[in-house]
């Protein structure tokens, strides 16, 4: 068994990394700098609340990925979010 951890690791040696919105600000003709401002507005005001690299698991050969639900009494839910965040591989 091989365990691969990805979690917060980048080579940034990717165009995504050096100006990840060019396309998409050319796609919709607008400038990068007027695609962040919008992107920054939407996250100040809670549209967007974070952003991250979508991975496409069966082109990097990985086998098995999984998503859970859990119900949780209202009360419980700030403590069961911290903990379950405090794993590493969350």
């Amino acid at each position: 068994m091989i365990s691969w951890n990805t979690t917060n690791q980048c080579n940034l040696y990717c165009d995504h990394c050096y100006r990840p919105f060019e396309k998409a600000a050319r796609q919709l003709g607008l400038s990068e700098d007027e695609v962040l401002g919008y992107l920054r507005r939407w996250q100040r005001e809670g549209i967007i609340r974070r952003f991250g690299a979508a991975l496409r698991h069966r082109e990097a050969d990985i086998e098995a990925n999984a998503m859970i639900v859990w119900r949780v009494p209202p009360e419980q839910i700030q403590f069961a979010g911290r903990r379950v965040a405090s794993f590493p591989e969350v």
